[in-house]
């Protein structure tokens, strides 16, 4: 069975052709494993590819009259409540018109029963009682859209230019105040 130059020392004996062999056995087990993985990996590509392909042409095959109704209802969901607060704003300005008005015809009636003024001083006072010198009025709804009670915003009577000057004049007035000891 062994030869003597197969005898070790101690009196083993060691099979180098079984070794070398089986290593030659499993070494090309291992590549043939190694083959089949590399195919089982091609076709695993090969069927990703495939469907990256099919999702490409269902992409494709969507028509474009779906997107087109899509994006109209889209349109129409925005574009509603806007509208909605419109109509809500004109409401308020039609009522704060309205009370202007109601305003503006019970002084001029007023006006014309003060019997104290002359023609000219009535006619002044008729020049001054128009819409646009009368103060603006805000109202203020409760959650059920009542009207509470009303802000009124008096007129200004200084310019904006005045009112810049004066903001201007306070910072510098502030600024030198902050440098002197």
């Amino acid at each position: 069975m062994a030869n003597a130059d197969q005898v070790n020392s101690d009196g083993c004996i060691v099979l180098l052709e079984e070794v070398i062999k089986t290593n030659k056995d499993l070494l090309e087990q291992n590549k043939a494993q190694q083959e089949e993985l590399k195919a089982r990996s091609n076709q695993h590509g090969q069927a990703l590819r495939q469907l990256n392909a099919n999702i490409e042409q269902l992409k494709s095959n969507v028509t474009e009259k779906p997107t087109r109704t899509t994006r109209k209802r889209k349109r129409t969901s925005v574009k509603v409540p806007s509208i909605c607060r419109k109509y809500d704003l004109h409401k308020r300005r039609s009522r704060k018109n309205g009370r202007k008005r109601e305003k503006l015809t019970r002084r001029t009636i007023d006006l014309e029963k003060v019997i104290d003024w002359d023609v000219n001083k009535r006619g002044k006072a008729a020049e001054i009682l128009i819409p646009d010198c009368m103060s603006s009025e805000e109202s203020d709804y409760d959650d059920s859209g009542k009207t509470i009670g009303y802000t009124v915003k008096r007129l200004a009577l200084e310019s904006p230019k005045v009112k810049k000057l004066k903001k201007k004049i306070g910072a510098a007035n502030c600024y030198i105040a902050t440098l002197l000891p």
